[in-house]
């Protein structure tokens, strides 16, 4: 998508977008991108995996809804969507503040 590499080495190649943690676990992962390699290699702390070129905003939102991710979402957004796609972080920012408040 809009020149992203991978968060652990640079590839640029066949990109997944992770959520790094505990797999299966309710707690949140941090987003990350990451090639086949990185994500083979560390697949016993990957908990989500798509494939970048499938990720959807609303599929990155629901993410959020689901307490898979807590990441900044502006970094996320950046590193996953480019930038000038504000009105997803404004989005996964409200959807972050509103688990906080419990609602």
């Amino acid at each position: 998508m809009n020149g992203n590499s991978c968060s652990n080495c640079s590839s640029a190649e066949d990109l997944y977008f992770v959520t790094i943690g505990s797999p299966g676990g309710d707690l949140p992962g941090r987003a990350l991108l990451y090639c086949p390699r990185c994500r083979a290699t560390n697949q016993h702390q990957v908990d989500i995996s798509w494939p970048l070129a499938l990720l959807t905003p609303g599929t990155f939102l629901q993410l959020y809804r689901t307490g898979k991710t807590e990441s900044d979402p502006r970094q996320a957004v950046r590193i996953v969507f480019g930038p000038g796609h504000d009105w997803i972080s404004t989005e996964a920012g409200d959807i972050l503040e509103r688990r906080r408040l419990g609602e």
